[in-house]
């Protein structure tokens, strides 16, 4: 028996064992049921109605994989177009890895990893056209910078070889020490990804490098840590606007460049955290500065927390209100 044949048997029986696993919980708890968690713990709002339509979605995705293995199915992946005018984001073939990485989650993001990474950037570069009262405060140089925050802000759920999972919690942090240096990304052979050398391809130097990488560590927590966790806009509770500052201005501090913590920081965070909960569902939007493709399309249902925290409304007066409490507390005179 080869060590091919021995792989491939062993991932056969495993996703057999794990795929009925999970139908054996689903009919056993029904409701209660999540995967990879507890029955009764949720990495959302219990409050939310149970979707038995989503459940049945995400066992599908996992009768997909078995079927994919089983049969020798080959995988495919979306191309990057090659466009001279616009920048290769499949430089050293990133994104090409990338899409190995599959959610099961499918409640959370209506696309895996590079789906929503792509919708992430997109919105990003939607809402600088569109002068969306995110992006206030920020100038055209930035947009760039930006786009690549939100499309690296999830590269944490990526390089470790888990290629089918449910949630990956440390992902901000894990994306932080990629970009640093601190833990290297695998690709699917086994090579260590330079995103060293992948951000200079698009000519940032160590200053926006490091810029980056804080905006992928801290990505998760304005939208669900700060707008989703604030019940009162009229008087917000300042101790949640000082924690967020204080883990952002300590993740500065992590990188070798302190003059980055400014008001323009804080503004790109928040833009970051929020098209990353705007692109729980697909943004369509064609990009004049990437070889993004024109159309990704969903492979789960997905969330529409944008809309259920009120990021246009409460949002925008939980922004404005952050920088007030920055401004007050934080700038430099």
């Amino acid at each position: 028996m080869n060590w091919m044949f021995a792989r491939k048997l062993f991932l056969k029986r495993y996703l057999i064992v794990f795929t009925f696993s999970q139908l054996f919980l689903f009919l056993h708890y029904g409701a209660d049921y999540r995967p990879g968690e507890k029955p009764g713990r949720y990495d959302y709002p219990s409050s939310e109605p149970y979707d038995l339509d989503q459940s049945l979605i995400n066992l599908q995705h996992s009768l997909i994989q078995l079927s994919q293995i089983l049969h020798s199915e080959p995988e495919t992946y979306q191309e990057f177009p090659e466009t001279p005018s616009r920048i290769n984001l499949n430089y050293m073939k990133l994104w090409d890895d990338i899409q190995h990485y599959k959610t099961t989650n499918g409640r959370w993001h209506a696309g895996d990893v590079y789906q929503h990474s792509m919708w992430s950037g997109l919105c990003i570069e939607k809402w600088f056209d569109e002068k969306k009262f995110w992006v206030e405060g920020l100038g055209e140089h930035d947009k760039q910078l930006l786009i690549i925050a939100g499309i690296l802000h999830d590269i944490g759920k990526s390089g470790d070889g888990k290629f089918v999972f449910f949630t990956k919690p440390q992902h901000p942090k894990v994306g932080f020490d990629y970009l640093i240096g601190k833990s290297f990304y695998r690709t699917k052979n086994n090579t260590i990804f330079d995103f060293n050398s992948y951000l200079n391809h698009f000519e940032f130097n160590d200053g926006q490098k490091a810029i980056i990488a804080v905006l992928v560590g801290i990505h998760y927590d304005f939208g669900l840590q700060v707008i989703a966790r604030i019940t009162y806009t009229k008087n917000p509770n300042k101790n949640i606007f000082k924690n967020y500052l204080n883990k952002l201005k300590n993740l500065v501090s992590k990188t070798k460049y302190p003059d980055i913590f400014n008001r323009a920081l804080v503004i790109m965070s928040m833009v970051v955290s929020a098209a990353d909960v705007r692109a729980a569902q697909p943004v369509y939007y064609s990009s004049t500065l990437f070889n993004i493709p024109s159309q990704i399309l969903p492979v789960h249902k997905g969330g529409t927390k944008y809309e259920q925290l009120k990021f246009d409304t409460k949002g925008k007066i939980i922004r404005d209100a952050l920088l007030a409490y920055y401004d007050e507390h934080y700038q430099k005179n």
